[in-house]
């Protein structure tokens, strides 16, 4: 499997810096940040986020999305959603890891990965993963303990319900 950086992907790093890159998000302390990794949109699940997070109707829930698509089409889906206030758009980002640390979950309900590097840095971080069922995922989440795995990318109300569920954990 993809190799990561445990010096830089780690639980310590994670809480030494995650008071400072919440607030340099502006994020409140009792906000859930949903963490979007991702290089493309569509195949990694991102509408599917917006659907689930349109069910779950709730304003104290915000994503994070970091990766290769640009600010304006993050933002612009997000629009079609109405979540515009609840996405917090990054673009890319060289040091993915502290924004890791600024968000309780990773999400990523993909429709394909061949094996996630994403998804091994979040673990790394010490980030619970909830993401579809695809190779390496299953391999590496242990549902209950560091993740869940949905078995439909788009089923936005299996997400959702897993987002709940996992929103007071």
């Amino acid at each position: 499997p993809n190799g990561f950086s445990p010096t830089e992907f780690n639980p310590d790093n994670s809480a030494a810096k995650r008071a400072a890159m919440r607030q340099s998000l502006g994020l409140d302390p009792d906000q859930l940040a949903l963490l979007f990794v991702g290089n493309e949109l569509e195949r990694k699940g991102f509408r599917t986020i917006l659907r689930a997070m349109r069910i779950l109707n709730d304003p104290g829930i915000v994503i994070v999305a970091v990766g290769r698509p640009s600010v304006e089409s993050v933002m612009k889906m997000a629009g079609e959603y109405g979540l515009e206030k609840q996405v917090l758009a990054q673009g890319l980002a060289g040091h993915v890891a502290d924004y890791h640390a600024a968000s309780d979950l990773m999400v990523l309900p993909t429709q394909y990965e061949a094996f996630c590097l994403a998804i091994l840095e979040s673990l790394g971080s010490g980030l619970p993963v909830v993401t579809s069922d695809v190779p390496g995922a299953r391999d590496a989440i242990v549902p209950g303990i560091n993740g869940q795995i949905i078995k439909d990318p788009n089923d936005a109300e299996q997400l959702a319900n897993v987002i709940r569920s996992l929103q007071d954990d």
